[in-house]
């Protein structure tokens, strides 16, 4: 009972969360909901701060250098942070795996983000039908019936991502308990390697993306600041 109890709680959990990802980014986008900012606080809730903090690091510097400019829509890490630290958190595989479930959780589910714009898609488009019948409605001089489509909008908006997020957390959850016990053991050190040799892979995206857009100084910053990490975090490990 006492473990249908946390099921349920962090299901509930999830569902906020996923309510406050998509409200924020259909109406208020304050960026509170990039990947670094929502993957560590939802990792917390979990009781897996650690493992947000990686996710929503990796995915924050998995897709640095696509921005949303004009009609490119960039793969969506918001959603994906909240699915796979959620995931992770609906899975609860315990500790004995080491660093596997984290890895589990974004490789497997990485497609979620390609998914999740294509998602986006879909919203953008209703919202632009929206969008028009409200301005036939203004041309008429219905301003009610203009606040209404723009609430209807959100609220659309809104329910389509969140059960994208819930949906595919819980499935990811599944996949998680059903995959990381298949394992065998002697992949953990392969996991502890990928754990610990992606990150640079993924600070020289960032860096190439500073390089590009020509700030020279933000480029040498990223570079000094790798380096002291490289050497904090692998100088321990040889």
């Amino acid at each position: 009972m006492k473990c249908e109890a946390i099921v349920l709680v962090n299901f509930a959990l999830l569902v906020l969360s996923a309510v406050a990802v998509s409200f924020d980014r259909l109406s208020l986008q304050t960026m509170l909901t990039r990947p670094i900012v929502c993957a560590p606080v939802l990792g917390a809730m979990f009781g897996q701060f650690s493992a947000g903090i990686v996710i929503g690091t990796w995915l924050e510097l998995m897709w640095i250098d696509k921005a949303p400019l004009g009609n490119y829509v960039p793969p969506n890490g918001s959603y994906l942070a909240v699915i796979a630290v959620g995931a992770l958190g609906l899975a609860s595989v315990g500790e004995g795996y080491g660093r596997l479930p984290i890895l589990v959780a974004l490789f497997i589910l990485l497609p979620l983000a390609y998914l999740g714009k294509l998602v986006d898609i879909w919203i953008f488009t209703r919202n632009e039908k929206h969008a028009r019948e409200a301005q036939e409605a203004a041309n008429l001089g219905l301003d009610k019936k203009v606040a209404f489509l723009h609430v209807k909008a959100m609220k659309e908006g809104m329910a389509i991502a969140t059960l994208f997020i819930c949906l595919t957390a819980t499935g990811g959850a599944l996949l998680i308990r059903i995959v990381t016990p298949m394992v065998p053991t002697s992949f953990f050190l392969a996991a502890d390697y990928i754990y610990y040799f992606f990150p640079p892979i993924l600070w020289g995206v960032a860096l190439n993306a500073a390089y590009r857009q020509g700030d020279i100084k933000l480029f040498l910053a990223a570079g000094i600041v790798g380096l002291l990490v490289g050497v904090l975090v692998y100088g321990n490990l040889f």
